[in-house]
C-alpha cells in the first residue's frame, strides 16, 4: 500500500487487518477526501490523533458516501430516543467503525425500498438463497424495538433489521450484525434469567440452542 506523507499517525498495536484497513482509511481521507488534518479518537474525549479520524464530520459529512445519508444520520441523531445507542462522534468521525459501516451500507437500500422494492428483493434473494424470502417489507438501521420492557433490556440494538414475507404472508426479522475492524463482541448477559425466559416462552430454539442461551452464551447467539 502506497503510504502519503499526511496520512496521520497510526496505531502500533493493530494486527495486521486492522493495520492495513486503518491506512487504506488514513490514505483516502488525505488524498480523495482532501482532509489534510486527522482527528482525536477513537472517543470524543480521547488525547490521540488517528489517520482515521475525521475533523468536524458532523459539518462535513464526509463519513457518508450519499449526502442523502449523511442528512439521515443527522435525522437519527435529532430525533434519537433514550433508548438508543447511537453514539454521535463514532458516526460521524471515525472511518473504522462499524456504525458509519452499517449506514453507508443499509441506508442506500433503505431508500431504494421506498423506489423499488423489487430490486431490493432480489437483492436479498440473492445474498440469503436460503430464506424463504418472497417480499422484503422495512429496512431499519440501529433498530431498538419498543416498547423497550418487552424484551431484554440488554442496552444493545440490531445493527440492520431487514423485514420480509415468505409468500403465505409469514412474517419474518432478519437481524444483521456489521463488523469492520471491531472483535466480535463475547460478553455474556449480566443477568440471563430474562434470555432463558424469552427462548423458552418462543419455542423457537432447538435443544442445544435453549443449552447455549441458559450457559450465558454472548448477546449475538
Amino acid at each position: 500500500m502506497k503510504r502519503v506523507s499526511n496520512m496521520g499517525p497510526q496505531y502500533a498495536g493493530d494486527n495486521s487487518f486492522t493495520k492495513n484497513a486503518r491506512e487504506l482509511q488514513s490514505i483516502y481521507r488525505a488524498s480523495f477526501l482532501n482532509e489534510h488534518k486527522c482527528g482525536l479518537g477513537p472517543t470524543k474525549n480521547a488525547k490521540n490523533r488517528y489517520g482515521n479520524m475525521l475533523v468536524n464530520g458532523e459539518e462535513s459529512g464526509k463519513n457518508f458516501i450519499l449526502p442523502s445519508t449523511f442528512e439521515y444520520a443527522k435525522f437519527r441523531l435529532l430525533n434519537k430516543k433514550k433508548e438508543e445507542t447511537i453514539d454521535a462522534y463514532r458516526l460521524f468521525n471515525n472511518m473504522l467503525s462499524s456504525m458509519p459501516l452499517c449506514f453507508n451500507l443499509f441506508h442506500p437500500l433503505q431508500e431504494m425500498l421506498r423506489t423499488d422494492p423489487q430490486a431490493v428483493t432480489t437483492i436479498f434473494k440473492h445474498l440469503f438463497p436460503g430464506l424463504p424470502i418472497f417480499k422484503v417489507t422495512d429496512i431499519k438501521i440501529e433498530y431498538v424495538p419498543s416498547p423497550i420492557h418487552n424484551y431484554l433490556g440488554d442496552k444493545t440494538a440490531f445493527d440492520a433489521a431487514v423485514f420480509f414475507e415468505r409468500e403465505e404472508d409469514e412474517k419474518f426479522l432478519l437481524a444483521i450484525e456489521t463488523k469492520y475492524v471491531e472483535p466480535l463482541g463475547t460478553n455474556p448477559p449480566s443477568n440471563p434469567s430474562k434470555h432463558i425466559s424469552f427462548a423458552n416462552t418462543l419455542s423457537c430454539f432447538t435443544e442445544q440452542g435453549s443449552d447455549a442461551v441458559a450457559a450465558n452464551c454472548s448477546q449475538v447467539y
